[in-house]
């Protein structure tokens, strides 16, 4: 429907109640010819309940650099009306991709906020309301405390936020009380159902490997002329614990080209064992090993590849940014894994209940510095 309606947006008409839902899958799955069409709309339109559903359609795309877009037009005046700034945010939060960039806007932009509809407004209040109503984790709850640090007079936000960080104690209490309870509820269905021949995807990694260690060697290469010929190159070797015999492995990677995959046993008694044929399943981000043998329980293994990939300015993974000193632009690598975006940095197990110790080591050149919330432990000529 999305497409004909593009096609031929004079004649063709989509059925009012479906409109909502037809809007945020095309802009979902459409990309940014998808999402420039329906921010036309917004812009021409002068029907206020089109505007108002064009503009919460706008937030389901799945593209960070779309995310981050709409969320500077929202305090632009020239694209987005000051009466839907607040609804843009908001709508972004509720996008799995755009939860965290939505929060980190608000807090980089709140003296721009607040000045705007001043500390009494309801557009404050709904503001602080709407991006935090699905905080759920000890890093929510002190994300908010640190914002309140250092925004110390919130106004009439004040008892709203006094509601997000009651909210969020509430929700952390639900989720360490409920969690596993209901994840093994949905493990017991999806079985079930699979059983019954329906077909169920699991998108969570077999649990028959764990990582236990990354050593990680990075080179974010923001050295050419033109930024689209930024790239990523690495190699990682990844320690692993065989939980059950397995004749393949399953990571995440997105974006990235694996060029040498190898597993070898720690204590050398397979030496036999080669990566054989690997595949990628693009809709789960899952890249597969199959090897020429089974690995053994109780054994361990360590998987190394060397990888490339492009650097983007998507705020996503290690991604480029940039500012201006004496007129020129001056690039910088950054990176920004939560919540699933570590896979388009390196490869890597990208599950919570999956997690590792790491050492990493970056490449750069000596004019350029490095920054870590870790301490360093050396530095030199590599």
């Amino acid at each position: 429907m999305y497409n004909n309606w593009m096609a031929d947006p004079e004649t063709y008409r989509i059925d009012p109640d479906l409109k909502s839902t037809v809007y945020c899958t095309g802009v979902a799955e459409g990309g940014e010819e998808a999402w420039d069409f329906l921010y036309q709309q917004y812009k021409t339109t002068n029907v206020a309940a089109e505007k108002s559903r064009v503009l919460t359609a706008l937030a389901c795309t799945k593209e960070t650099y779309l995310i981050s877009r709409y969320l500077t037009y929202s305090l632009d005046m020239s694209e987005i009306r000051s009466q839907d700034a607040s609804g843009v945010i908001i709508a972004i939060s509720r996008n799995v991709n755009g939860r965290d960039l939505a929060w980190d806007y608000v807090v980089g932009n709140w003296k721009l906020i607040s000045s705007r509809y001043g500390k009494s407004s309801f557009a404050i209040k709904n503001l602080i309301t709407g991006i935090t109503d699905s905080f759920n984790t000890e890093i929510d709850l002190q994300k908010l405390k640190a914002f309140k640090m250092n925004n110390p007079d919130l106004g009439s936000g004040s008892r709203a936020y006094d509601q997000a960080v009651e909210n969020t104690e509430l929700n952390i209490k639900w989720m360490t009380d409920n969690y596993e309870t209901l994840e093994a509820w949905l493990d017991r269905k999806m079985s079930s159902q699979n059983k019954g021949g329906n077909h169920i995807t699991d998108v969570r990694l077999p649990r028959t490997v764990l990582p236990q260690l990354y050593t990680l060697e990075l080179l974010p290469d923001i050295y050419a002329d033109d930024p689209k010929d930024f790239k990523i190159f690495g190699k990682v070797d990844i320690v692993i614990d065989c939980l059950e015999a397995t004749d393949n492995i399953t990571i995440h990677i997105n974006k990235l080209t694996i060029i040498r995959p190898t597993v070898k046993s720690q204590s050398g008694n397979q030496s036999g064992l080669k990566v054989v044929r690997t595949t990628e399943d693009n809709d789960r981000q899952f890249y597969i090993m199959f090897l020429s043998e089974k690995l053994r329980q109780g054994q361990t293994y360590v998987l190394s590849l060397e990888f490339e990939g492009p650097l983007k300015d998507d705020l996503a993974g290690l991604y480029y940014s940039s500012y201006k000193r004496n007129g020129k632009n001056v690039y910088l690598a950054v990176t920004q894994f939560e919540a699933t975006d570590a896979r388009k940095a390196f490869p890597c197990f990208d599950e919570p209940n999956m997690k590792a110790r790491f050492k990493v080591t970056l490449l750069r050149k000596p004019s350029m510095t490095s920054i870590s919330n870790m301490p360093q432990e050396k530095t030199g000529i590599h």
